[in-house]
């Protein structure tokens, strides 16, 4: 898959989602039934939110080009936690030779220029444009994430988290449909990107 963006963070729906109808209604435990209309949508959304709040597509693994501001420094971020391969790197429109710059797995991208090489990325809007390969395999964490948030959406469609009738209560945690709780977060934070400044 190649995707060529116009801006640092890849667009969740460029992506297949993390979670299908059916993977939704089979989380439920019978709850939710294969083939209601709502599914789809909601295991889109629930993808969406997760992969905004990570601040990028996560998996699959793919090759894609990205077009990013300069930093003004000799180390860039590039928009991805798990990095395999760095094919090439253009600043200005000027290929970078591979020996001029090293990239890590968490995803750094650092120039060491050298003799009439580049020592920094020019501090200018959209200068630096990279061709990578990157994304986990797989996160069924984030996909259990997105599951769980999905099913908060439609078990309580219009937001509502208690209803009573006579002496029988039934209370939910979430108070919105696509809710994060503390669990959430939590498993989220690995795969969130840090923005650097």
């Amino acid at each position: 898959m190649r995707v060529v963006l116009d801006s640092e963070l890849a667009e969740a729906s460029e992506f297949p989602p993390l979670l299908t109808g059916n993977q939704l209604a089979e989380s439920s435990g019978g709850a939710l039934k294969i083939g209601d209309p709502r599914l789809e949508a909601v295991a889109n959304a629930a993808s969406e939110a997760v992969r905004r709040y990570c601040r990028w597509h996560v998996t699959p693994v793919v090759e894609e080009t990205v077009v990013l501001d300069g930093t003004g420094g000799k180390v860039l971020q590039l928009p991805s936690m798990r990095v395999w391969d760095v094919s090439e790197v253009k600043i200005g429109g000027t290929v970078v030779p591979p020996d001029q710059y090293a990239w890590s797995a968490a995803g750094l991208l650092e120039l060491h220029g050298g003799l009439g090489g580049w020592r920094e990325f020019p501090r200018v809007f959209r200068v630096v444009e990279v061709t990578f390969t990157h994304g986990y395999h797989q996160a069924p964490d984030l996909v259990a994430v997105a599951a769980q948030i999905g099913r908060f959406a439609l078990a309580s469609p219009m937001g509502r988290t208690r209803e009573q009738a006579g002496q029988i209560a039934v209370t939910w945690g979430a108070s919105q449909g696509l809710a994060w709780t503390e669990g959430n977060l939590a498993i989220m934070a690995p795969y969130r990107l840090q923005v650097m400044p």
